[in-house]
Formats: C-alpha cells, structure tokens, sequence
C-alpha cells in the first residue's frame, strides 16, 4: 500500500513539475512546493543505512524535483554539496545523487562557476561518467551561459554534438527553443560547413520545432 501511494504521489509530481515552469499562479507554485517538502522530509535529503531500493530511487527524484521548485531546504543543501566537490575534487558527490546535486547547483551559477564547473567534468577520466555529466551544464537558466553552451557544441571535436545540446537546452529551459533557434541563426553557416552540418541542421531544427509555442518561432524554423 504505501509503495503504491509513492509511486502514485511520484506520478502527481512528475506530471506537475513538466508544467511548473510555465505556472503563473504561486497558490499552484507553493502546493507543488508543499508536495515536494513533504516527500523530501519523508526520505530525507542525505543517504542512510537503512534505505531501501525505494527510498534511494524517490531521494533522487525528490532533491530533482524540490530543488526545480526552489524549496529552500533542497536548494541550500544542493549547493552545500555542490561547492564542497567543486572547490575540493577529492570529496565525491553520492553516486545515486550526483547528476541531482550538479543540476542543482548549476542552476544559477555565475560564469565563472559555470565555466570551473565544466573544466573540471571535462577531466574526468571515466569517459561514459564525463559524458553523462556532461550534459548537466544545460541546467544552467541563464540565456548567456546556455548560448556559449551551444556554440561550445558546434566544433566537430566537441564533447556533445550540436544537435544533441540543443536537446538538453530545449528541455530544460522554458525559452530553450529561442535561445537555440538564435544561436542556430547565427551560426548557420558554420553549423552546415561541419561534418554532417545537413543532418545536425535538421535534428536541430526537429528539437527546435517540438518545442515552438508560437507563430513567430515558427516562421523562424520555416
């Protein structure tokens, strides 16, 4: 029974959050808030010896969640953790809570960290680890900072392909689709003289038009 309401409560949360960047009304923004405080507060934000496969599986979700909807508790413990391993390497994020916290504290960061943060994903040996992690650096909400991401995608060396960072950019930013559909525009020349620049071109432009909400976008993808 309580698996069943957990999972229940997950799929309430997951349908609301998909929306929550788009919702104006904060009576709807602080119950989503209220939702989430409500699940961090059951399984709590640090690991513990006794979890269970579900316990790990709902703190991962619920520190993703709470930390999208600015619950304060989430946010302060996210970047706690975030700038003990950025300014100190050697102390390692939890596996199951690594790509929650990064996202997290990339969310508002200035450039600088911003910038840090990537150098020091670049350097991680594992290969399948740097390019899950990778991609994280579109959590960013600022315009500037997720603009230079896509135009650091645009090299044919570069670590995540052009089309696959307008992707993340579209997916995690409620203005993904302008920031991409403008830095594509400026870029256009550049992008289709690179190898397979066609084929980028038009997965980008696919990424770019699921996520067109109005006439003018689409005028611009046409």
């Amino acid at each position: 029974m309580k698996h069943d309401l957990r999972n229940s409560r997950r799929t309430h949360i997951t349908f609301l959050l998909r929306y929550y960047t788009k919702i104006r009304s904060k009576l709807l923004q602080n119950y989503v808030r209220s939702i989430l405080t409500a699940v961090t507060n059951e399984v709590q934000y640090k690991p513990r010896s006794n979890d269970t496969d579900l316990d790990k599986l709902l703190r991962v979700n619920a520190i993703d969640w709470a930390c999208r909807a600015h619950v304060k508790e989430c946010t302060d413990y996210a970047t706690s953790e975030f700038n003990s391993w950025l300014y100190n390497s050697t102390n390692k994020l939890n596996n199951d809570l690594k790509t929650s916290i990064l996202c997290a504290g990339i969310r508002n960061a200035s450039d600088s960290v911003w910038n840090q943060t990537r150098s020091l994903v670049l350097k991680i040996e594992n290969t399948e680890e740097r390019l899950d992690l990778y991609p994280l650096l579109a959590c960013s909400q600022s315009e500037k900072i997720l603009e230079q991401f896509l135009i650091l995608s645009i090299p044919e060396n570069a670590t995540l392909s052009f089309s696959s960072a307008t992707s993340h950019v579209i997916s995690r930013h409620p203005q993904g689709a302008n920031i991409a559909l403008r830095v594509l525009a400026a870029n256009f020349a550049r992008i289709k003289s690179g190898k397979n620049g066609n084929q980028v071109i038009v997965s980008a432009v696919n990424s770019i038009a699921s996520a067109v909400t109005t006439i003018g976008q689409l005028r611009q993808v046409l």
